[in-house]
């Protein structure tokens, strides 16, 4: 299977197919209404990547998510969620395109997919639209000065 969220050459992201978008939505598993934080992403055991360059702040296995990596990207963390292989380690340093883990279907889950959540601070960032702005910045240089102002 193509790999769903791709760290390329110039560091910028690209993505394949949503298996559920932010925002409101009906919980495949309680049906009931809630707000989705993040963006599920399909996969099918697939090797996911670091989007941008950053640091490990955390791993770890709750409930929801799973086995996860969170990284902080300059202002921005993100969380890459239901994995089955975690292969960094907290306060390691990540490169745009370092291998984070596999994919899978952990904690609260229909089926194998990585859930992609963006925070700046405590607020919830729509991780398309953030991956869609860091797409269109033309180099490393302005990228890494864009998420270290925001």
């Amino acid at each position: 299977m193509a790999l769903f969220l791709l760290a390329s050459q110039n560091g910028f992201a690209q993505f394949n197919t949503h298996q559920s978008r932010y925002g409101y939505r009906f919980d495949p598993i309680s049906k009931d209404r809630s707000f989705h934080r993040g963006i599920d992403l399909k996969t099918n055991r697939s090797k996911v990547y670091s989007m941008l360059h950053g640091r490990v702040e955390s791993i770890g296995t709750d409930s929801l998510l799973g086995n996860f990596v969170k990284v902080q990207h300059g202002k921005y963390e993100a969380v890459y969620g239901h994995l089955s292989y975690v292969s960094v380690s907290k306060g390691e340093n990540v490169l745009s395109g370092s291998e984070l883990g596999v994919s899978g279907s952990t904690g609260k889950s229909t089926g194998d997919h990585l859930h992609l959540t963006i925070k700046k601070g405590q607020k919830y960032i729509n991780p398309t639209l953030f991956i869609q702005m860091i797409s269109k910045i033309s180099s490393k240089e302005e990228l890494l000065t864009y998420i270290s102002n925001q």
